[in-house]
């Protein structure tokens, strides 16, 4: 079942998404990462460790009378699911190379069954509302963001971060919930709370 984890203020909006934790090893396995590329003028805004995860959908501006919905559209979700083990591995950016914006660690493994969970919320959130939280028409593609450009990034500085992290060795994490996020923007960066999660259930085959 979906937990609430924290409870709601009085706001009647909040920012929302939802995602898969990372585990604490891997949260540190990343920081290595960053803390390499912290060498290269990338101009880039680094994403605290603590606060790296695997978003599934960002529901973006929610009304609070409907968190309760999305609880549930997420337990729907993870019901009768079992837990699946992928590989977080490689570095990518968003969108290409000639206009980096966001760099990230991709993910092997169990893609299928990432993708999967994936196409579920996105069908579950619909149901809570359609018109604010549409299925999305871009491809999923799962990734764990390191960080966002400040400003424009030089390709060539881009290139050289991922030359350098090349031999970085990839490290294998398990998911086996999916959570309820609210974020708020503060001056020292963005600060999650959850509210609420929801554990698969299923034996794995």
């Amino acid at each position: 079942m979906v937990t609430q984890v924290s409870p709601l203020s009085s706001c009647p909006m909040m920012r929302t998404f939802i995602a898969c934790a990372v585990p604490r090893p891997l949260r540190e396995h990343l920081a290595g990462i960053q803390s390499r590329l912290r060498g290269i003028p990338l101009g880039l805004r680094w994403v605290k460790p603590e606060n790296i995860h695997l978003t599934l959908k960002f529901l973006g501006d929610t009304p609070r009378h409907t968190v309760d919905q999305l609880r549930e559209a997420v337990d729907r979700v993870a019901a009768g699911r079992a837990d699946f083990t992928l590989q977080a591995g490689g570095l990518g950016v968003f969108p290409n190379l000639k206009r980096p914006r966001v760099l990230w660690v991709g993910l092997s493994g169990a893609t299928a069954s990432l993708a999967a969970l994936h196409a579920d919320l996105e069908q579950e959130a619909a149901r809570v509302d359609a018109e604010r939280f549409p299925c999305s028409r871009r491809p999923y593609r799962g990734h764990l963001t390191l960080g966002r450009a400040r400003g424009r990034l030089s390709p060539a500085a881009v290139a050289q971060a991922l030359k350098c992290c090349a031999d970085f060795p990839s490290m294998p994490f398990v998911v086996d919930r999916v959570l309820l996020y609210r974020s708020e923007l503060k001056p020292g960066g963005a600060e999650y709370t959850v509210l609420g999660e929801a554990r698969f259930n299923a034996p794995n085959p």
